[in-house]
This record gives structure tokens, C-alpha cells and sequence, in this order.
């Protein structure tokens, strides 16, 4: 793991989960009611190798090495994980407004350790002025997972990079359908 005094930049994928499992991660709020999933939760950690700008994480090097990555704590509820998505987009450096896409992999924190992608990399377009969302079915959780991690790039597996540029915050992603870790002890 490197890191610039101005920002991060030139980070990998494993130093960036070394970081998310090293940090303390405040538990989801509790659920209203038995039954009901908890609000959408935003991540407990985030960490960005783009440009803040304004801001927000500016994904738009040349070479698509710059991405996003969110962290979140809590235990399956039993209802489908949904993972929703209201980043930014631009054409480039024009500014002007328009449809983007990014490569999306997601997957579980479990005993303390990054776990394998449950889904992706997999191509996600992210339409201006809306959101998009990408489902985990209950079955395809582990009963043991801690949390997950979600992470953006714009850099295909095979190396094409998606032209278009990306904006992220922390609240750019959140996450339903996880509740508390009923193990877990806030740091303090």
C-alpha cells in the first residue's frame, strides 16, 4: 500500500481490504420492528484513489486505475441484500451529463477477512439522475459473513477502460436487507 500526503493514490485491491478490516466499523442502526429490515445503511468505511473535486471522488485517470470502495457491518436478516447506487457521471472532461458505467464486484467480510466476490465483476450502468441496485439472493449469503465490501473501477477485468467519469461519496452506495451483528461491540 502507497499513499500521497494530497490523497490516496496508488493503492491495491488487497491493501484497500487490509484498511476495511483494520478500521472499526460502527454497527447498523436496529431495526424498528421484528420482521421489518433496517433503513438503508451507509458505509462505515470508504475509501477513494480518484479526485476530489467539489466534493466528491472523481474516478477519471486514463489508465482506469482509480476506484471506489465501501465497506459495510451486519449480519444477513433474511431478506435479499440490496446494494444501491446514485453515483455521479460525466462524458469526461467536457462536464457534460451523461449515461455511465463501471465494473462492480461485491462481496462478504467474514471472520475478519475479506471474503470471496458474491457477485461481479460485472458491468453496471448508472443513468443520470437515478439510481441503479444489484440484488444478493438470501441463499447466496453466508450465515457467517460480518459485513460487505463493494468496489467500483472503472477498468474492465480485461483491461478496457469505460471512458466515462465517476463521481463517489460515501453516501453514493448503501446497503439494505443487513441488520446489527448481535456479536458485535462498538469500539469505545
Amino acid at each position: 500500500m502507497r499513499a500521497q500526503v494530497a490523497g490516496l493514490r496508488a493503492w491495491t485491491v488487497a491493501g484497500v481490504l487490509a484498511c476495511l478490516l483494520a478500521a472499526p466499523v460502527a454497527a447498523a442502526d436496529p431495526s424498528p420492528s421484528p420482521g421489518v429490515s433496517p433503513a438503508p445503511a451507509v458505509a462505515s468505511l470508504f475509501i477513494a484513489t480518484g479526485d476530489l473535486i467539489d466534493g466528491a471522488w472523481w474516478l477519471r485517470d486514463a489508465a482506469g486505475a482509480q476506484y471506489a470502495t465501501w465497506s459495510f457491518a451486519g449480519v444477513p436478516a433474511g431478506d435479499p441484500v440490496t446494494v444501491t447506487f446514485a453515483l455521479l457521471a460525466t462524458d469526461a472532461a467536457g462536464g457534460a451529463s451523461g449515461e455511465a458505467a463501471a465494473w462492480v464486484t461485491i462481496g462478504a467480510i467474514e471472520d475478519g477477512a475479506p471474503g470471496a466476490a458474491i457477485l461481479g465483476p460485472s458491468l453496471q450502468r448508472f443513468p443520470v439522475g437515478s439510481t441503479a441496485a444489484m440484488t444478493i439472493a438470501p441463499d447466496e449469503l453466508s450465515p457467517t459473513m460480518e459485513g460487505l465490501w463493494v468496489l467500483v473501477e472503472r477498468r474492465a477485468p480485461a483491461g478496457v477502460v469505460v471512458p466515462a467519469w465517476l463521481g463517489a461519496s460515501r453516501e453514493a452506495v448503501t446497503v439494505s436487507g443487513l441488520a446489527p451483528d448481535p456479536g458485535y461491540m462498538q469500539p469505545g
